[in-house]
């Protein structure tokens, strides 16, 4: 949803394509190409079923005998070693299904300690009693902007893209020079300017303290710290699943038992007496589901690449910059006040919800359009009636 209001709104996401969102209750959702492991995995499977197919033509015409190599279809050797190639595979995936939603989960848990400390601090200003307008409104704007640094950083850091120019909020309106560090590509700076950033943040707090514009009792404020560490925690986390891959001796041998059982399985579907186009297709469906599953595991190992099966990242750094927007808007920092019919006992408000004439927002916002509309039509009602009036005449006598 935030994603679309930005789309909505003009503004760009970047050339990362979103992840497919599909509905497991609509089967034409998931006939789709784009992101499916189905066309490598049957284009591997090709030579394959091919092979299969010509070593049977060759049997039935004469020309050699596969009886010397009936000892691959014996029960006993190929069935053990199809058990172990699966459990294998199945593993495999297992383990890169729980590295996809540990990544994921690590990095939207990110976003969510960043955006509240970010809202805490908001907080914190606009309620201080030592400060002028001008000084909280300008703190609110940087502390806005330096969130929205953060996150781009610490994705960027976590990302393997092609593209990893994620929007900022108005990074112009900072001064040059005091973005002249974090702008330079050397070893020193590179994969640590999230903690640059993070660390101006942490001054800047205890600046805004000393100063008077945060007096927040210091027990209270340590809990802006603590939602950064967790931040920063998750965004380690993340980071781990990038930095380490998925151990190379399993992932080597599992692609040698990938290609050992796309040769035996032709031999040893050639031993049955069908007809060729039979064990042909036999040896492609076979083959499909094995290096399907190889494929699948490979596609959920990095969550944080171009690829469609990958995390939006582009629109995880949009929602912040939306959250994050959001907190300048006056709106939000003026808590509705109740009316002068609000229900005030508490027996009344019992009764109203056993009796369930309780509202939802959009049944109130309906409730609230409709008593407008009928408002402004008695208003406009009456001043056609007026003397005077400029409407039309009335029909009484």
């Amino acid at each position: 949803a935030a994603a679309q209001s930005w789309v909505e709104s003009g503004a760009p996401l970047g050339v990362s394509v979103s992840m497919i969102l599909y509905d497991s209750h609509k089967w034409r959702t998931l006939l789709q190409i784009r992101g499916s492991v189905l066309p490598k995995a049957m284009l591997v499977a090709i030579p394959g079923a091919a092979m299969a197919l010509i070593l049977k033509h060759l049997e039935l015409d004469g020309h050699f005998s596969l009886q010397n190599l009936g000892v691959f279809s014996e029960s006993n050797i190929y069935g053990g070693f199809t058990f172990v190639l699966g459990f294998s595979l199945v593993f495999r995936s297992s383990q890169a299904y729980t590295r996809y939603w540990t990544a994921a989960t690590a990095v939207y848990s990110m976003t969510s300690e960043w955006s509240d400390a970010c809202g805490s601090l908001l907080v914190f200003a606009r309620n201080s009693k030592k400060a002028s307008a001008d000084e909280v409104n300008r703190f609110s704007h940087t502390v806005v902007r330096l969130f929205s640094l953060l996150h781009a950083m610490a994705l960027e850091e976590i990302a393997t893209m092609s593209d990893e120019n994620f929007p900022l909020i108005d990074i112009a309106g900072f001064r040059q020079q005091d973005l002249s560090e974090l702008v330079q590509d050397t070893d020193d700076i590179n994969g640590e300017k999230s903690r640059i950033v993070l660390c101006w943040i942490k001054s800047l707090i205890i600046q805004s303290h000393e100063s008077g514009l945060l007096n927040t009792p210091p027990p209270i404020l340590t809990r802006v710290f603590q939602e950064l560490g967790l931040g920063l925690g998750n965004y380690h986390k993340a980071q781990q699943v990038v930095i380490w891959p998925f151990p190379f001796p399993y992932t080597q041998m599992n692609f040698i038992l990938v290609i050992i059982y796309q040769i035996i399985t032709p031999i040893v579907l050639c031993s049955w007496d069908v007809d060729p186009w039979i064990i042909s297709l036999i040896a492609f469906l076979s083959i499909v589901c094995m290096v399907g599953l190889d494929l699948i595991a490979a596609e959920l190992e990095n969550p944080f690449g171009d690829d469609p099966n990958d995390l939006p990242t582009f629109d995880l750094q949009h929602q912040m910059n939306g959250h994050l927007l959001m907190m300048l808007n006056p709106v939000v920092w003026h808590p509705p006040q109740l009316s002068e019919t609000a229900i005030l006992e508490y027996t009344e408000l019992v009764q109203q919800i056993h009796e369930d004439r309780e509202l939802s927002l959009e049944q109130y916002k309906h409730k609230w359009i409709t008593r407008k509309s009928t408002a402004a039509a008695g208003t406009r009602y009456a001043s056609v009636r007026a003397p005077g009036g400029g409407g039309l005449p009335s029909m009484e006598p």
